[in-house]
């Protein structure tokens, strides 16, 4: 079956349902009834029939679907053995919660990106500083 080559609503809209559900655009890309992912960006591009829009929706929605999953992971109870918790378990949980974190802050940086207090007050303050000679 051939990739389609031209916009239509209908998978416009079928992208941006799976784009909800955290799938990225390259994986819904390669399977064959969903277009070229250079093809699917030149329609954000040229905002085809208002599809930028819904797009940066999709996208937004499927990031807060990837911060929710953030708290199933990090409440997940480690399995113990003979009364100790795994190490390695501990740490492969911190790696995805800390991969997942990294990822939403360039997704969407104003919302989960760190916060930085660039506040100034407009004070100068000047120290003299005198060496004992």
């Amino acid at each position: 079956m051939a990739r389609p080559s031209s916009y239509s609503e209908q998978i416009a809209d079928r992208i941006c349902d799976r784009l909800m559900l955290g799938d990225s655009l390259n994986a819904i890309c390669s399977e064959d009834a969903f277009p070229p992912e250079s093809t699917v960006r030149q329609w954000v591009t040229d905002n085809r029939e208002g599809f930028s829009a819904k797009y940066a929706r999709a996208r937004e929605i499927g990031a807060d679907r990837e911060f929710d999953q953030l708290n199933a992971i990090a409440s997940e109870e480690p399995p113990t053995v003979k009364g100790f918790v795994d190490s390695g378990w501990v740490a492969w949980k911190r790696n995805q919660i800390d991969t997942m974190k990294w990822s939403l802050a360039r997704k969407l940086p104003k919302k989960y990106g760190d916060k930085l207090d660039l506040n100034h007050s407009g004070e100068v303050a000047v120290k003299r500083v005198v060496a004992d000679v």
